[in-house]
Formats: C-alpha cells, sequence, structure tokens
C-alpha cells in the first residue's frame, strides 16, 4: 500500500470515529430528558428516555447543564470534521482555534443567559445558557452593567465567528450596501420608465407627443433623411434634370448609343414617408442602462457615455473605469446578446480614434433605407468618383457611396435572404 492510499485510508478512519461520537452526542443532545438520572439528578422513576442510554442522558445533562443551548457547537464541529476528513483533507486543530472555539461558546452561552434563564426545547425544560453562562452574566451585570456587557460579548462573538469561518462582516456589509444599492437604482431606472411609458400614453391620447427626459447618456439625433436635389420637380423639367444627372458621371463608350435614349427619371424609385419616426430616447436609456449592469455583473466598471442610434443599428459608446481590459469586453458579446434578448450584438474594441468601447445593437424596428435616398443625396451628385456605387447608410445614418474604379474586387456573400440581389441591383442602378 502506497504512502498516499494510506493517508486516505487514516482520513477516512478517523472521519468515521468522529461522525460516530458527533452523531452519538448529537442524538443525546436531541432526546435530552429531565426526568432521566444523571451525575446531577436522580430520579425515581424506572428506565431512561435517551436514545443514547444512561450514558447518552449523563452527556446531555452534563453539558447541557455547563453551557446550556451553545452546547449544541460541540456534535455540530464534530460532524463537520468529520465531513472534511471524508473529503480528504487535512484538519489542523490550532491554537489560536480552540481559543476562539472556547469564545464562541462562552460568548453564546453568556448572552443566552442573559435575555432568559431557562427554555422548553423539544418538551423540555433547559437552562439556556446553563453554569457558565449564568454566573459570567451576573458578574458582568454586577461590574460593568448590561450595557458593558454586551459592549464586551459582542466583539468577541463576532471575532470568534471571524476566526473560525474567515467571515469579514465589513467585506459583508459593503456586499449588502453594493447590492441594496444597485436595487434601488434599477428600482429608479424601472420607475423612471414607468412615468415615460405613462407620459407618453397620455400624450397619445392627447395627440401630443410625450417629453423627451433630459438625464442619462447623450443621445445623438438620428441622420436627417438624405435631401432630394430636384430629382422630383415638374413634369416638364425631369427630362433636364435626368440629362443634368447623367453629366455629372465620367461617361465610357463601350458601346454606341443609338436612337434618342434617356436614362429613367429618379421619379420611379420609391421615397421615404414625409413623416419622421421620432427617437425612444426612454427604450435607448433603459437599454444602455442594462448593459452598464450586465457589465458590472461580470466585474466590468464604466458608462456608457453616448448613443448613437441609426436605421438598422444603435451604438452604445462605452467608457471602461480604470484598469478595466479591453479583451475582458471584447468576450462578452454573447452574454449581452442574451441580457438584451438581441438577435445578435458586435463590439468594437476599441473605436479607432476614441478611448471608448463601441457595443452595435440592432434595433428592434428597423427604418427602411430607400435607394432614392442615396441617389439623391450629395455624396453621390458631388463627387469626382468614375464609378460611383450607392451601398447604402452607415451606423449613424449616413448615406455611403464608394467609386468602384478605385475597389475593382468585389465579393459579395452571405445567407439566404440576407439581401445579396438587391445589393447587386443597387450597384448596377448606381453605374
Amino acid at each position: 500500500m502506497d504512502d498516499q492510499k494510506k493517508e486516505k485510508l487514516t482520513k477516512e478512519l478517523q472521519g468515521m470515529a468522529l461522525g460516530t461520537v458527533g452523531t452519538f452526542i448529537l442524538l443525546a443532545f436531541l432526546t435530552f430528558n429531565s426526568a432521566d438520572s444523571s451525575l446531577n439528578s436522580w430520579s425515581s422513576e424506572g428506565g431512561i428516555r435517551n436514545l443514547g442510554g444512561k450514558l447518552g442522558a449523563q452527556v446531555a445533562d452534563l453539558f447541557f447543564s455547563g453551557f446550556g443551548l451553545a452546547s449544541y457547537l460541540i456534535p455540530l464541529a464534530l460532524l463537520y470534521m468529520a465531513y472534511t476528513l471524508f473529503r480528504f483533507k487535512e484538519i489542523r486543530l490550532r491554537s489560536y482555534k480552540l481559543l476562539a472555539s472556547f469564545g464562541l461558546i462562552f460568548s453564546l452561552s453568556t448572552l443566552f443567559a442573559f435575555f432568559r434563564d431557562t427554555t422548553i426545547l423539544f418538551g423540555q425544560q433547559v437552562a439556556t445558557g446553563g453554569v457558565v453562562g449564568k454566573l459570567t452574566c451576573n458578574l458582568l451585570k454586577n461590574t460593568v452593567g448590561p450595557f458593558g456587557a454586551m459592549l464586551l460579548l459582542l466583539p468577541l462573538l463576532a471575532a470568534s465567528i471571524m476566526i473560525l469561518s474567515k467571515f469579514s462582516f465589513v467585506l459583508f456589509a459593503g456586499w449588502w450596501l453594493e447590492n441594496l444599492k444597485n436595487k434601488w437604482a434599477a428600482w429608479q431606472q424601472r420607475r423612471a420608465y414607468n412615468q415615460g411609458e405613462k407620459q407618453k400614453d397620455k400624450a397619445r391620447q392627447e395627440g401630443m407627443s410625450a417629453p423627451a427626459t433630459s438625464s442619462g447618456p447623450v443621445i445623438k439625433p438620428a441622420a436627417p433623411p438624405a435631401p432630394i436635389l430636384n430629382a422630383f420637380k415638374k413634369e416638364k423639367d425631369k427630362k433636364k434634370e435626368a440629362v443634368k444627372t447623367a453629366a455629372v458621371q465620367e461617361t465610357f463608350a463601350f458601346i454606341k448609343a443609338e436612337g434618342d435614349f434617356r436614362t429613367p427619371p429618379f421619379s420611379l424609385l420609391d421615397t421615404p414617408p414625409a413623416t419622421e419616426k421620432k427617437l425612444d430616447r426612454d427604450a435607448l436609456t433603459m437599454n444602455a442602462r442594462l448593459l452598464e449592469k450586465k457589465l458590472k455583473d461580470y466585474g466590468i466598471d464604466g458608462e456608457v457615455v453616448e448613443i448613437c442610434p441609426g436605421p438598422v443599428i444603435t451604438m452604445y459608446e462605452f467608457s471602461p473605469a480604470p484598469g478595466i481590459k479591453i479583451s475582458r469586453i471584447a468576450g462578452l458579446s454573447d452574454d449581452l446578446t442574451m441580457a438584451l434578448q438581441a438577435m445578435s450584438i458586435r463590439i468594437v474594441a476599441p473605436i479607432p480614434g476614441k478611448g471608448v468601447v463601441g457595443i452595435e445593437v440592432p434595433n428592434r424596428e428597423r427604418d427602411m433605407v430607400f435607394l432614392s435616398e442615396i441617389f439623391n443625396c450629395e455624396e453621390f451628385h458631388h463627387n469626382k468618383m468614375k464609378l460611383p456605387l450607392a451601398l447604402g447608410k452607415d451606423i449613424a445614418g449616413i448615406p455611403v457611396v464608394t467609386d468602384l474604379a478605385k475597389a475593382p474586387h468585389l465579393l459579395v456573400a452571405g445567407s439566404t435572404g440576407s439581401g445579396k440581389s438587391v445589393s447587386i441591383n443597387t450597384m448596377i442602378l448606381s453605374l
């Protein structure tokens, strides 16, 4: 038998011994009967009612008479030591731990006797503090008074618990206060959100728009729709406008034109609706606060300093606290996606030229990007591009136009229904 296996077998035997003793003492305590004969009392009634027999009755009476209800800590400590040995861990009985154990039992028995002399436990009358607790309680009351007694006993109890369990009351209080502060902040956010919803409902009923809140991160206004450059004029000016538009681009005589052909007018394209969609500032602010809370749950402190809503995606600019690694934020895209119940989230860590991290969240209600907006914007008409391509809008809602002559290698890929054909048709119409 090797040494490691022998050591495990020894710990297992020690655990069985401590577990047996602890179980016997606990069973004797639970079935204690004051009518049983013991070292301190004698009963004329025959029989022992304690499940531990005569020995169990004497052990229970001895500990209850000495330390009262605090005696229950003894079998519980033995059972915990047995559990530790069964897990093949080392038990080191340091002198300071033994003193802390005695201090715990001593302070508890004195505190029990301080408030009550006896109590009924499992149908039997038991001294709450025993002889030790009663004598110490009377001594402290006569010397330092009730307040002084508490001033001595409570720190002794707290110090004993901290030594035995490595529990910090200061850290626990800090955690509790932080948790309370987070719950208070979440309640305030829900309250503000509900009030905003009520105001918007009331405004809708009255035919007015709800007022926007001024608190929270800076929310950039959505990019206005691209201006229409005289494309939709009177019918008699359509041909002139088409000729002007065609003249802006440099022509390539690949095929000789035949007949009186004119490019189709822009009026054939659908135009965006005249009503401008209003930003839901409350929803954007709530998402920003939710992002901050979820990141804080993963130990990443910071705040959302700016929100950039776009037609399809909203960018939340998150400023992390000093000492936070950017790589930790970049690896939480899946967790944030689940927290916000979004289809997907893209994290730009960091945004070039800025000291913030960009979190791109898809909008629940996407705005339609019309081809006529791109064709009639300044970027498409007033440029020096040979082959301008209307690609759409960026995250901020600004039209994007690129020159095919400077980017001849083009690859279009994507899943079914992602818009490949629409993109190709848009590029063809741009030319």
